[in-house]
């Protein structure tokens, strides 16, 4: 494998002076393998480290992900060593470390470290503050300034667009003309934003020209690159169909994964990616009833769909905790043990919510050859996928859903369920967690139910308070 840079964006990634460089765009770009390739050019400094970050660790080590490509790179360096077990490459006199940031608590385990090269990979799948927070660790002793790099895919919704909204266009496509400028980043009521220079900073958003110590205020610079798969020649000859996988897409995904949109919104239609909220498992309430989502399928492989396997549990504080997306594409006997192995995975679940319109009895079958006395409920999908996942869309959009750590697959899954593109791919991750989540709340009736009360208790809500304002001016 060759360890130089393509010609184009992978190059202008790599030699950017911009403290902060984000490389995005289209899928299949080249991005994961220039991050990678990044730490090479201080790998004989002496203490240089760098931490590349992905959402989950099962990120990392996901076939051809980070690890495996890390290995086709790092394997041709003389005396590199591979430590699986703390996730790193040790070199000679430096090392790169692969680390996770699953949940929002994540960011103080990282307190204390320097981090000369600060890395994110997939960078719209963290939060804002995970991102600001870990800026404080970017810091250097070793005589290399330190930096940050990062990898993204379009997303409308992120609060990316915060930082290389200058450099995309109306129409939500990069600006060629503006790719790789360098700009200067603040904060600005608790946003990022960005100037051309210092001055602009200053007088736009009414910066203080000094810092907490009187001293002048510096700023970090910043720039984006956009990359497309025409920008990636080497993973075009070593895959040329990949743009086939792109092209059977929804229209959306189309534009957002094979033409780099921005500002395509037709994904979100039922979830919003505002709505979700994670939480750390330390800080789950009592959970009082535990149920597995099994959305099946025929087979392994690309001709068929995957299986959507989904935990959730209903607390005592009546809000609903998504534990575990364990989908997956085996066989059956495959997608049996490991909805059973979720099933017994503490905390244990107390049923298996199974849709039977694909297979029947050899649904229960499959699953009770694994284990004989699971407790398998069948269940059967006679209303469409929209109004079987609207009550759950409610709970999300009143907060009453949270994730108990990133379910990055579940949640792009969720934003991008289209009920109008009758092409697009099955939500089987949707699917499954829909089922586990219905039979939290009594069944299907029970969920429609559910939802009329949260909306009485909105309409008590507002008739209270109009009554205690019309009061206040009575008064």
């Amino acid at each position: 494998m060759d360890l130089a840079p393509q010609a184009g964006p992978q190059t202008d990634f790599l030699t950017t002076a911009a403290d902060v460089a984000i490389f995005g765009g289209a899928a299949y770009g080249g991005k994961s393998f220039a991050l990678l390739l990044e730490p090479l050019h201080y790998v004989n400094v002496k203490n240089f480290g760098a931490v590349i970050f992905r959402r989950t660790m099962k990120q990392v080590f996901n076939k051809g992900g980070l690890w495996d490509t890390a290995a086709q790179i790092y394997g041709q360096i003389p005396q590199a060593v591979p430590i699986q077990t703390r996730h790193k490459w040790q070199f000679p006199v430096s090392d790169v470390t692969f680390a996770h940031l699953e949940y929002e608590s994540d960011i103080k385990t990282w307190d204390g470290p320097q981090i000369p090269m600060l890395g994110f990979d997939e960078l719209q799948h963290f939060t804002r503050e995970q991102f600001r927070y870990l800026l404080t660790r970017n810091r250097s002793t070793c005589g290399v300034k330190p930096y940050c790099r990062a990898t993204c895919n379009p997303d409308p919704t992120s609060w990316i667009l915060e930082i290389i909204g200058w450099y995309i266009g109306d129409d939500g496509f990069a600006l060629k003309e503006r790719s790789g400028v360098i700009r200067y980043l603040a904060t600005y009521q608790d946003k990022f934003v960005t100037g051309a220079d210092a001055e602009e900073l200053f007088t736009k958003y009414n910066i203080s020209r000094t810092d907490s110590q009187g001293k002048p205020r510096r700023f970090k610079t910043v720039t984006f690159i956009p990359s497309k798969f025409e920008d990636n020649p080497i993973g075009i000859a070593a895959d040329p169909d990949y743009i086939a996988n792109l092209d059977l897409q929804s229209a959306h995904e189309q534009a957002r994964l094979r033409d780099g949109n921005w500002k395509v919104r037709k994904a979100g239609k039922l979830f919003k990616r505002e709505w979700y909220k994670w939480i750390d498992p330390k800080d789950v309430p009592k959970i009082i009833r535990m149920a597995v989502g099994c959305d099946p399928s025929g087979g392994a492989g690309k001709n068929h769909d995957m299986q959507g396997i989904v935990k959730d549990g209903k607390g005592s504080d009546a809000k609903f905790y998504c534990f575990t997306d364990a989908s997956c594409s085996l066989t059956p006997a495959g997608w049996g043990k490991r909805t059973v192995d979720t099933y017994h995975d503490e905390p244990r679940a107390d049923i298996i919510a199974a849709e039977k319109n694909f297979g029947g009895d050899m649904v229960e079958s499959t699953i009770r050859n694994v284990d004989a006395y699971a407790n398998v409920k069948l269940v059967t999908a006679s209303r469409g996928k929209a109004i079987r996942a609207e009550p759950i869309a409610a709970l999300y959009e009143k907060g009453l859903v949270f994730h108990v750590g990133a379910k990055p697959e579940l949640e792009d899954e969720l934003v991008g369920f289209d009920p109008d593109d009758p092409k697009a791919p099955s939500p089987n991750r949707m699917d499954a967690h829909v089922w586990a989540m219905t039979e939290l709340m009594g069944g299907r009736d029970a969920a429609l139910d559910y939802v009329r009360w949260i909306k009485q208790q909105d309409a008590l809500k507002d008739s209270a308070a109009k009554t205690a304002k019309e009061g206040t001016h009575a008064r």
